[in-house]
C-alpha cells in the first residue's frame, strides 16, 4: 500500500483502476481536459498524486493538444509546456507527484479510441 497519508492515483492506462485498492482514492482519467487545474480545490486534501503511467497521460495530453488529428511539431512543444505547467502547479501545491513507468518499451497509441 501507499505510504503517504493521502494519496490520489490519476489512471491514464485504461484497465489501470485495478492497483487502486492500494491507494487512498482512485480518478479513470480517459481525456487531459477532465483533469481538475493544479489550484483548484479538487487536490487539496490529498499530499501526493500519482500518474500511472507516464507513457499514457504523456499520450492522453498530446490527444488533447493535437484536438486527434495529425500530431505537428508544435504540438510537441505545447506538451512540453502543457504538460510541465501541469507538474508544476501541483509542486507549487507542496504535492509529490509520483510517475508509473513501464520497464519496457511498448507502444502507446495517440489517439484514442473510445
Amino acid at each position: 500500500g501507499s505510504t503517504s497519508e493521502k494519496t490520489l492515483l490519476l489512471s491514464f492506462e485504461k484497465g489501470g483502476l485495478e492497483r487502486a485498492d492500494l491507494y487512498s482514492d482512485a480518478v479513470d482519467v480517459s481525456q487531459w481536459g477532465d483533469l481538475p487545474n493544479p489550484n483548484s480545490p479538487f487536490y487539496k486534501e490529498y499530499d501526493t498524486i500519482i500518474i500511472d503511467t507516464l507513457a499514457s497521460a504523456v499520450s492522453c495530453c498530446l490527444y488533447y493538444i493535437s484536438q486527434g488529428k495529425r500530431v505537428s511539431i508544435k504540438d510537441y512543444g505545447e506538451l512540453s509546456r502543457v504538460f510541465k505547467d501541469y507538474c508544476d502547479g501541483l509542486n507549487r501545491l507542496g504535492k509529490n507527484v509520483i510517475f508509473l513507468a513501464h520497464s519496457e518499451k511498448h507502444e502507446v497509441p495517440i489517439v484514442d479510441d473510445q
